[in-house]
């Protein structure tokens, strides 16, 4: 069946049904005894980056309103994992501890692993279509996005790849040479610039390396160059998402015991590729499980969503800007360095 002839009702009640079975297991754990200092830190920082993205991303807000079925691929995306969860393979390869202990799990993790990357890879192109045919046309149609999704999904996997293997390339350098250990503060420095860096080059590789008209190793280079000239038309959006969805954390450890009290603080770089439309907030990991903290559960659903909302905004204005960018005349001289 082609996608193009569903009806978007069925796309759309199909994407109810996913969240419906995202919110009756997912699992947010949130840590109440953490001090009051780090979460004061943490709703001021998310706060600061929402507001960012408010006052750039005002043509992606109003889009959003207009065209709610955006959200609609995000559903239907945990509607096929629901689906993935009922084949009979081992439970453990379904939800992983870690994609590093990914080989201790056998060959069904691995056959897992691979079909939930291809349907995340598929979700982000969907859901990169949509966007650019609401960005640059102001219309947006479900079902031909999703069926010009499908041929580019080698592309896709291919873009996805490279972004995370770019994201990891200093973390995989600093253990390499093993001063991981050694220069902490260092690293944590440094990953948080790449992050930041490869974070605004390779938002813009979904909307433009989808071109098929385009050789791909072309489009790459074209939106990295793009990103790299016009870093300031990006670096406020990407700073503003860092912030709220809390790429840079503060984490402070407490232990308390009678007579004695010990306080550590550290700097956490939350390691995401924002090419990849990141959705969940990093502010509160799982780290918290061991000690038993009270879950969200049901009510991390609506806050899902506004990381997603925010997710999506901020694509849209990209995309809105490259157009623009793209509209311009061509024989206008090149920016200099600093332009």
């Amino acid at each position: 069946m082609n996608p193009s002839t569903i009806p978007p009702l069925v796309y759309r009640a199909l994407a109810v049904v996913g969240v419906i079975l995202m919110a009756s297991d997912y699992q947010w754990q949130v840590n109440e005894p953490r001090p009051s200092s780090e979460r004061i830190y943490a709703v001021l920082a998310a706060a600061a980056g929402v507001s960012v993205l408010l006052g750039l991303a005002p043509r992606g807000w109003r889009c959003l309103r207009r065209h709610l079925d955006l959200l609609v691929p995000f559903g239907l995306y945990y509607c096929m994992l629901a689906a993935l969860s009922l084949l009979p393979l081992q439970a453990a390869s379904f939800q992983l501890a870690s994609p590093w202990t990914i080989f201790q799990h056998g060959f069904a993790a691995i056959l897992m692993l691979v079909a939930m990357w291809v349907l995340s890879t598929l979700y982000l192109l969907w859901q990169t279509r949509l966007i650019v045919q609401v960005a640059t046309a102001d219309e947006l149609d479900l079902g031909e996005g999703l069926s010009n999704s499908l041929p580019l999904l080698p592309r896709g996997l291919a873009i996805s790849f490279l972004g995370y293997a770019g994201l990891l390339a200093p973390l995989a350098m600093a253990m390499w040479l093993g001063i991981l250990q050694h220069s902490i503060v260092l690293i944590l420095g440094v990953f948080l610039v790449w992050c930041l860096v490869w974070g605004f080059l390779t938002c813009l590789w979904l909307p433009l390396a989808l071109d098929r008209s385009i050789p791909f190793w072309t489009a790459l280079q074209q939106a990295t160059e793009a990103g790299r000239r016009l870093w300031r038309h990006w670096s406020g959006l990407v700073v503003g998402w860092a912030l709220a969805l809390g790429l840079i954390t503060l984490h402070v450890h407490s232990i308390d015991t009678p007579g004695n009290y010990v306080e550590n603080k550290s700097w956490h770089v939350q390691g995401q590729w924002l090419g990849g439309y990141p959705i969940e907030s990093k502010w509160y990991t799982l780290s918290p499980a061991s000690a038993e903290v009270p879950q969200l559960g049901v009510f991390a659903v609506p806050l899902l969503l506004l990381f997603l909302c925010l997710a999506i905004t901020v694509k849209i204005e990209i995309v809105h800007r490259v157009h623009e960018m793209r509209r311009q005349p061509t024989d206008r001289p090149e920016p200099g360095p600093l332009d």
